[in-house]
C-alpha cells in the first residue's frame, strides 16, 4: 500500500467531528470502508519444530491471530488501528501486525464483547475513536443499518414483537454483570444478539428473556426457525440480572426500552 492511500481519511480526521458537515460525515464513512489499516496483532497459529526445538509457522499454512487490545486504568479495553506504518512508529509498537481492509476486520472480529471502542491513530494529535459496534456495523446494509441515523430511524418505527424470545449474548468476560447498575444492565448504543446461542464466540452466555410486545430488529426479517441469527434491542434496553444458571451463564429479563419514552 503506498504511504498516501489513506491520504483522504488522514485529512478527514484533523476536522473536528462536531464541525463535521453532512457530505463530510458521509465522506468519513466511506473513506472508513474503503481504508487499509495496520492492525497490532499476536500470531497464534504455530507448530513445534522438533529439530530446532522452537515454534514455527508452517509455509503455506493460513496463519491465525488475535488482535492486541489494551486496557485503561478503569478497565476499558480499547482496538487499536493505524492509517500508516509512521503512524504505529509514533506509538513506539514494534511487534507483529497485519494490513487488513475494513470490511476483513469487522467480518472477523465483530462478535466481540470485551472491547468498548476503536482507536485510530491513538498516540495522534488527530487520532479517531469510535464506539466498537458504531465501527463494526459499518458494513451492515440490510434495512439500512451503514447509517446509524437511518438504523435509528428503524428502531422508532418496530412494532412491539408478539412473541416472548429467548436471545443471546456472549462475552470473554462477564462485562454486562460487571456494568450493572442497581442490578440494570443499560447501553447507550444498539445490542447486537443471536437467537441461537453458539453462533456467537465468548465463554460468557448471556441468556436474556424477552417478553411479548418487546421491540426487536430482525435485519432479514421473522420467518420462525428459518430467522437468520443476528438481532438487534434498540439503543437504552434496560436488562434486569436474575441469576446466575451456572459459572458461565447469566440470565437476564428485558423489563424497559426507555428508547421510546415521551
Amino acid at each position: 500500500m503506498a504511504s498516501d492511500d489513506n491520504k483522504q481519511l488522514i485529512e478527514l480526521m484533523r476536522k473536528d467531528p462536531s464541525t463535521m458537515n453532512i457530505n463530510e460525515q458521509e465522506l468519513l464513512v466511506r473513506e472508513l470502508r474503503s481504508a487499509q489499516l495496520l492492525m497490532p496483532v499476536e500470531i497464534t497459529s504455530t507448530s513445534i519444530d522438533f529439530n530446532n526445538k522452537k515454534k514455527v509457522i508452517k509455509e503455506g499454512a493460513p496463519v491465525q491471530f488475535k488482535p492486541v487490545i489494551i486496557s485503561d486504568d478503569n478497565g476499558n479495553n480499547h482496538f487499536i488501528l493505524f492509517t500508516s506504518e509512521d503512524e504505529m512508529m509514533r506509538e513506539g509498537y514494534k511487534g507483529h501486525v497485519m494490513r487488513l481492509n475494513t470490511k476483513d476486520i469487522i467480518d472477523n472480529f465483530k462478535t466481540r464483547r470485551d472491547v468498548s471502542d476503536i482507536l485510530i491513530n491513538p498516540s495522534s494529535k488527530y487520532s479517531l475513536g469510535l464506539p466498537f459496534n458504531v465501527f463494526m456495523n459499518l458494513y451492515a446494509e440490510d434495512e439500512k443499518l451503514d447509517d446509524y441515523d437511518d438504523l435509528l430511524e428503524i428502531f422508532r418505527k418496530l412494532e412491539p414483537f408478539n412473541k416472548e424470545l429467548t436471545v443471546y449474548i456472549r462475552e470473554d468476560t462477564p462485562l454486562m454483570y460487571e456494568s450493572i447498575d442497581d442490578n440494570v444492565y443499560t447501553d447507550e448504543l444498539p445490542l447486537e444478539a443471536s437467537l441461537y446461542e453458539d453462533s456467537m464466540d465468548g465463554v460468557i452466555i448471556n441468556k436474556i428473556h424477552l417478553p411479548v410486545n418487546t421491540r426487536i430488529l430482525f435485519p432479514q426479517g421473522y420467518h420462525g426457525d428459518d430467522t437468520m441469527a443476528e438481532v438487534f434491542l434498540p439503543p437504552y434496553t434496560q436488562l434486569k440480572f436474575i441469576e446466575k444458571e451456572d459459572d458461565t451463564t447469566y440470565l437476564w429479563e428485558c423489563v424497559e426500552q426507555t428508547f421510546y419514552e415521551d
